[in-house]
């Protein structure tokens, strides 16, 4: 289920405090990658740009910035066409692929949603706006999934 126009100007509305400068979108995905990294240190291989690092040192290395800087822009750019399902569905499809040579598993992959879901959350001050978060991810994560 999609979200409502409501619902994703409250979105929009919270989160762009962490999204309005490149600082903050590096800085939003970082933490985003923390707390999946925290939760599975495993998936750090899955990344060529992380080749080598550990849960101790992954946060410091250079290859996470691009990697918390593409997963902000990715839910950013579907959150705001999240009223058109073609462009959406186009995003997402193209987020999945690039899962596919990282040799990450739908089920791994879908292992994410409710780390960042919980992450993202503590982004947002509104309970309606937590909600939002939950009804989003939910949305789409599926959707990438399906590429994969």
């Amino acid at each position: 289920m999609t979200l409502t126009k409501h619902e994703q100007d409250i979105l929009l509305k919270e989160l762009g405090p962490h999204v309005d400068t490149p600082a903050h979108i590096v800085e939003t995905g970082l933490g985003a990658y923390h707390a999946l990294f925290t939760a599975h240190p495993q998936y750090i291989i899955h990344f060529s740009r992380l080749e080598g690092h550990t849960i101790e040192n992954v946060m410091q290395s250079e290859g996470i910035k691009h990697y918390a800087r593409t997963l902000t822009e990715a839910i950013v750019h579907m959150l705001k066409e999240i009223s058109n399902d073609a462009e959406v569905k186009k995003i997402a499809a193209q987020y999945g692929k690039d899962h596919t040579s990282r040799k990450v598993t739908k089920d791994e992959f879908m292992s994410g949603e409710p780390i960042f879901t919980k992450y993202f959350q503590n982004l947002v001050k509104d309970a309606e706006g937590k909600a939002a978060v939950e009804k989003f991810l939910k949305h789409v994560f599926p959707m990438m999934a399906a590429e994969i």
